[in-house]
């Protein structure tokens, strides 16, 4: 029972973040004007060999997404002692 209503929140949220996500439009990478020169694209092929570049991204998309949970929880904190703190004593 409990596992159903745990799929069933967290379906509906997923749900929410699709749609709210398909409101944004489209970007076309394509469309981009900025292309490395050649010089540049050689220096992070051979660049590629001795740091995994695309490790590093993905590390670092981690790391970013953690840090701005991390600042949101932070925020949230702070909102809700200050509304504990502003509510009158009986």
């Amino acid at each position: 029972m409990a596992t159903f209503i745990f799929d069933l929140i967290v379906g509906g949220l997923l749900s929410l973040f699709t749609f709210l996500l398909g409101l944004f439009p489209s970007v076309n990478v394509d469309d981009f004007v900025f292309e490395p020169p050649e010089g540049v694209r050689e220096v992070l092929s051979a660049l590629n060999w001795f740091v995994p570049v695309s490790d590093l991204m993905a590390v670092f998309g981690i790391w970013l997404g953690l840090v701005l949970v991390a600042n949101a929880v932070v925020v949230f904190s702070k909102l809700t002692d200050r509304a504990q703190s502003e509510r009158p004593m009986k």
